[in-house]
């Protein structure tokens, strides 16, 4: 769905969310779910859209905490 999105906004938006506030609340499962969504969905939109269409991935409403250790994060 992400890739049709992004090869029919083209070049009418500068910005394109993968998924508007996800519920990082849910848990670890959840966020590496998650995670795999956002690798997927970033490969999905470059595929189409180049590097001219911003993407955007929110946080989860997720610490800088849980992030590095759930999500494998670097944090410098």
């Amino acid at each position: 769905m992400l890739k049709s999105i992004a090869k029919t906004i083209g070049g009418r938006i500068d910005v394109l969310e993968l998924l508007n506030e996800p519920a990082g609340y849910l848990g670890d499962a959840f966020l590496q779910v998650l995670r795999q969504f956002w690798q997927d969905g970033y490969t999905e939109v470059r595929a189409v859209a180049g590097e001219d269409l911003k993407i955007m991935i929110g946080d989860a409403f997720v610490s800088l905490e849980v992030s590095h250790t759930s999500w494998g994060v670097r944090i410098r």
